[in-house]
C-alpha cells in the first residue's frame, strides 16, 4: 500500500459483513512501522470495544475507529497520518487488553526462545547449492518436553542465485527416538502438515547468491515435541515457476555420533540419504507466555502474567505490566491497567550506520570485525592493495562478523578490510515515581562491544527496562524493576538464606578477616578465569605476563581499541610493568575482602584458556596442575570448571574428585556457576547448560557434607535465561569478548557482585 493510515479492504461496511478486514500500515521516513494485522487480533480487538454497549454491529465498529482518532473518506477508506496511526492502533490494542478481555485469543502474548541450538560450524562451512541437495531435513529428539514448539530456525546458501528461490514448504514428522537412524523423512506421524512460507516472510534480509542467510519457519499448531521421541523437520525449496529447486545448508559443530538423529538427512536424485561429514546447524524456538492464535502475532507481548506486580515509590503506586514488542517494532507502551485510558507510548531511535576499515592478518582461525550482520564487504592486500578474492583468500561469516581463510594454513596475509553495518545501543526506559511520566536515556552506538555502553537513569528515577536497541531487528527489552542490587524482588529471603550458608562453609576465610591475616586466594579453571591465554610452559606458573591480559583477553575478539585503552593498567610484579587488567570477577572479590577487614588478598592465577575438569594436562584434576595448586599454599580456591565440559556426564565426578583433592590441600573452596552464553555462543542447549550447573553444584554439596568448606555461586541466582535483570543485559549481547564463552567487563561486575556477597555478607 502506498499511501499511509489505515484502510478497510473487505466493503462495503454493512451489519452483514461485520468482521472487516484490516491493514495497519503507516510509512515514517520510509520505514514501516506497523505489520499487517489479518482478520484477527485487531479487528477482534475493536470489535470488542464496540460490543461494550450491546451487540456487534459494522456502525459500532466504524464508530469506534471514529472516535479513536480515524477519519473516513470518500472512498470508504480509513486514514491516519504517520505517528498518529500507531499511537491510535496501540491505544485500542491497550485499551482492548487492560479492560479485562480475556476471551479474546489475541489478549495475551507469546515470545519465542531458543529450546535447542546446533550452532554453525566455527569455520563456517556450508553445503552449497550446486544442484546436488533438493531437500533437508534436520532432526530433534528433546531431551525435555518442549511444550509449545514455535519455530524452525536454520541458515540456507544460495538463495538469490539465478533462478531465484522464491518459496519453500516445511512439514514435520513424529518418530520414535530409537528409530530414528531407519526413518528416512516421510516415516512415522505427520504431526505439521505440508506448509508454503514465502522467503521474504522467512529471511531478514534478501536472498542473496551466495552467502549463509538466516531462515525461520514459525510453526504454529506444531504444539508438544515429546522426550522419547524424534522429529524431522522437512525443508523444500522452491522457484518463481513452482519448479522445485536445490539449495544449500550451514553445517553445524561436529557431535559424538554421525548417523541421522545427530547429522539429519539430504535428499539426492530422489532419495533420502544420512547427512555425511558435518551435521546440518538449526535452532528449535519454543514459546513462552500465554498462547497467541493469531498467526501475525501481536504489536505487544506480554511476557508474563507475573510480571505486573505492585511498585512502590513515594507518592506513587502503580501497576506496571512487563510488555515486550514483538515483529521488530522500535517503539514500545507501557499502559496502568487501572486507568484504561493512559497509554504512554516511548519510541527509540533507529541507530545509524558505520563504514570501517580494519587491518587485519586473515588466517585460517577466525577474526573478529567490529560488528555483527556486515555487509558490503570488501578485501585488499595491505600491501598493494591488490584485491582478494572471496571464497578463495578469505571467508565472511556476515551473521557472526568474523573474517578467515580456511586455506591459509599457519600463514597469513595482511589486509584492509572494508565493511558496512549497522551499529546497536543500550537504552536505558525509566518512570519519574513522582508524576508517573516515562522516560529514555540513550546510550552509545556500537558494534559487538555494546554491552559495555550501558547508559545510567537519571537521580531519583525508577529504572524500568534496559533496551537493547537494532536498526533491523526491533528492540530487546530487559527488566530491571524486578531486581535490587542483583536480587528479584521478593526472593530476598532465599538470596539471604544461601548467603548465611555459604559464609557458615568458609569459617577459616571468616576467621582470617576478622584477624586481619593475610589471604592467599588461587584461581583454578578455564580462560574465564584466566583472563588471557598460557602457553603449555606457562601452564603451572601462577599469574605471569599472559594472565588478566586485555591484549589476549578482549583484543581481535570484536572489542573496541577504544574500550581496550580506557581499562586501567596494573603491574603484576612479572617484569613487563603494567600491562594486567582487573576485570575478572576475582578482583571483586579481593576488594570486597580488602573493604571489610585489615586482610591483604594475594591472588595466585592458575586458571588455564581452555580446561576441563580432566585429568590430562591442563585439566583440573591432572597431576602436573594439582600439584601446582598445592604449592601455593591457598586459604581459598576459587573454582569454575564446566563450561569446556558442558553435557559431560562426568563433570559431577571429576568436580567431586578436585573438591576433594582441594581441601585435602588444605584450603577452602567456592566454586563459581558457568556463565550464561549468547544463543549462537557455547551453550546449544539450554537443558545441557542447567544440567551441568547442577551437577557442578550437587559434586559442592557432596565434598561439603565430607569435609565442610565447599561453597558455591548457582546459576539461578544471576543468569538465569528468563530473568537477566542481575545481568542487565540481552541474551544475544553476553561474552563480549568473542561472543562466544567470554564474559566481558560488565557481566563480571555483576558476576562478582554476588561472589563478593559471601565475603561482605548480605
Amino acid at each position: 500500500m502506498a499511501e499511509n493510515g489505515i484502510r478497510t479492504i473487505n466493503l462495503p461496511l454493512d451489519d452483514s459483513n461485520p468482521a472487516v478486514e484490516v491493514i495497519v500500515h503507516a510509512q515514517i521516513g520510509g520505514q514501516q512501522t506497523l505489520r499487517r494485522q489479518s482478520l484477527g487480533i485487531f479487528i477482534a480487538r475493536v470489535l470488542a470495544l464496540a460490543t461494550e454497549g450491546g451487540g456487534a454491529s459494522a456502525p459500532a465498529v466504524l464508530a469506534t475507529l471514529l472516535a479513536h482518532g480515524f477519519t473516513l473518506d470518500s472512498n470508504g477508506n480509513l486514514h491516519l497520518t504517520e505517528v498518529e496511526a500507531g499511537l491510535a492502533a496501540e491505544i485500542i490494542r491497550a485499551k482492548a487488553v487492560d479492560t479485562g478481555l480475556s476471551t479474546l485469543a489475541a489478549a495475551q502474548g507469546r515470545r519465542i526462545r531458543p529450546a535447542f541450538t546446533r550452532p554453525r560450524r566455527e569455520n563456517g562451512g556450508f553445503y552449497v547449492r550446486d544442484g546436488t541437495f533438493e531437500a533437508w531435513a534436520p532432526v530433534f529428539a528433546p531431551a525435555r518436553d518442549i511444550p509449545d514448539a514455535a519455530s524452525l530456525t536454520t541458515f540456507l546458501q544460495g538463495l538469490g542465485a539465478a533462478p531465484a528461490i522464491t518459496r519453500f514448504q516445511l512439514q514435520v514428522y513424529q518418530v520414535a527416538a530409537s528409530a530414528v537412524d531407519s526413518s528416512p523423512p516421510g516415516s512415522g506421524a505427520l504431526v505439521y502438515p505440508l506448509t508454503d512460507y514465502a522467503a521474504a516472510d522467512v529471511l531478514e534480509d534478501p536472498a542473496h547468491p551466495t552467502r549463509v542467510q538466516r531462515a525461520t519457519f514459525l510453526t504454529p499448531g506444531l504444539g508438544t515435541l515429546t522426550a522419547g521421541s524424534a522429529y524431522v523437520f522437512v525443508v523444500y525449496a522452491f522457484l518463481a515457476n513452482g519448479s522445485p529447486s536445490s539449495f544449500g545448508i550451514a553445517q553445524g559443530e561436529p557431535v559424538a555420533g554421525s548417523s541421522p538423529r545427530d547429522y539429519g538427512w539430504v535428499r539426492v536424485g530422489s532419495n533420502w540419504n544420512g547427512v555425511q561429514n558435518s551435521p546440518i546447524a538449526y535452532e528449535i524456538g519454543e514459546s513462552v507466555g500465554a498462547p497467541d492464535s493469531n498467526l501475525d502475532g501481536p504489536l505487544i507481548e506480554r511476557v508474563s502474567a507475573v510480571g505486573q506486580q505492585k511498585l512502590h515509590w513515594p507518592g506513587l503506586s502503580a501497576l506496571i505490566p512487563e510488555l515486550r514488542l514483538d515483529h521488530g517494532r522500535s517503539s514500545v507502551i507501557l499502559a496502568d491497567p487501572t486507568n484504561a485510558q493512559r497509554v504512554q507510548l516511548v519510541s527509540f531511535g533507529r541507530p545509524g550506520t558505520v563504514t570501517r576499515t580494519m587491518t587485519l592478518p586473515i588466517q585460517a582461525g577466525r577474526l573478529a570485525l567490529g560488528h555483527e550482520y556486515v555487509r558490503n564487504v570488501s578485501v585488499v592486500r595491505n600491501s598493494d592493495g591488490a584485491p582478494r578474492t572471496e571464497g578463495t583468500d578469505y571467508v565472511v561469516d556476515y551473521a557472526a562478523g568474523d573474517i578467515f581463510n580456511p586455506n591459509a594454513g599457519s600463514g597469513n596475509v595482511v589486509c584492509r578490510v572494508t565493511y558496512t553495518a549497522d551499529q546497536t545501543r543500550y537504552d536505558a526506559l525509566w518512570m519519574n515515581p513522582q508524576t508517573g511520566e516515562l522516560g529514555n536515556t540513550a546510550g552509545s552506538e556500537r558494534g559487538k562491544d555494546v554491552a559495555e555502553y550501558l547508559p545510567s537513569v537519571p537521580p531519583g528515577m525508577v529504572h524500568l527496562y534496559n533496551v537493547y536497541v537494532t536498526a533491523a531487528n526491533g528492540i530487546d527489552l530487559v527488566p530491571m524493576y524486578e531486581h535490587r542490587d542483583g536480587v528479584r524482588v521478593g526472593a530476598e529471603g532465599e538470596f539471604l538464606a544461601w548467603n548465611r550458608e555459604m559464609r557458615a562453609r568458609l569459617p577459616n576465610l571468616l576467621r582470617k578477616m576478622r584477624a586481619g591475616e593475610t589471604i592467599t586466594i588461587c584461581q583454578v579453571g578455564d580462560s574465564i578465569q584466566a583472563q588471557g591465554g598460557q602457553t603449555q610452559a606457562q601452564w603451572t606458573v601462577a599469574n605471569g605476563p599472559s594472565r588478566d591480559n586485555p591484549n589476549i583477553y578482549l583484543a581481535g575478539n570484536g572489542v573496541g581499541q577504544d574500550f581496550i585503552d580506557s581499562l586501567p593498567r596494573y603491574d603484576h610484579g612479572d617484569g613487563d610493568g603494567p600491562i594486567h587488567m582487573h576485570i575478572g570477577w576475582i578482583w571483586h572479590l579481593k576488594a570486597a575482602i580488602e573493604a571489610c577487614s585489615n586482610s591483604t588478598v594475594i591472588i595466585k592465577n592458575l586458571a588455564v584458556g581452555g580446561s576441563d575438569a580432566g585429568q590430562v594436562a591442563p585439566g583440573c584434576n591432572s597431576p602436573e596442575m594439582l600439584a601446582a595448586y598445592q604449592a601455593t599454599g591457598a586459604d581459598l580456591f576459587l573454582t569454575n570448571p564446566g563450561m569446556n565440559a558442558i553435557g559431560n556426564p562426568a563433570l559431577e565426578l571429576q568436580c567431586v574428585s578436585l573438591f576433594r583433592q582441594l581441601r585435602g590441600f588444605g584450603g577452602e573452596v567456592i566454586d563459581m556457576m558457568i556463565p550464561l552464553t549468547p544463543q549462537v555462543g557455547q551453550i546449544a542447549d539450554l537443558s545441557d547448560w542447567w544440567d551441568s550447573n547442577n551437577d557442578k553444584v550437587r559434586a559442592a554439596e557432596c565434598v561439603n557434607d565430607e569435609t565442610g568448606g565447599v561453597a558455591y555461586v548457582p546459576a539461578g541466582l544471576i543468569c538465569n535465561p528468563d530473568s537477566l535483570g542481575p545481568l542487565g543485559l540481552a541474551r544475544s549481547t553476553l561474552c563480549v569478548a568473542g561472543k562466544k564463552n567470554h564474559p566481558g567487563a560488565r557481566e563480571m561486575v555483576a558476576y562478582g557482585r554476588i561472589l563478593a556477597s559471601i565475603a561482605k555478607g548480605a
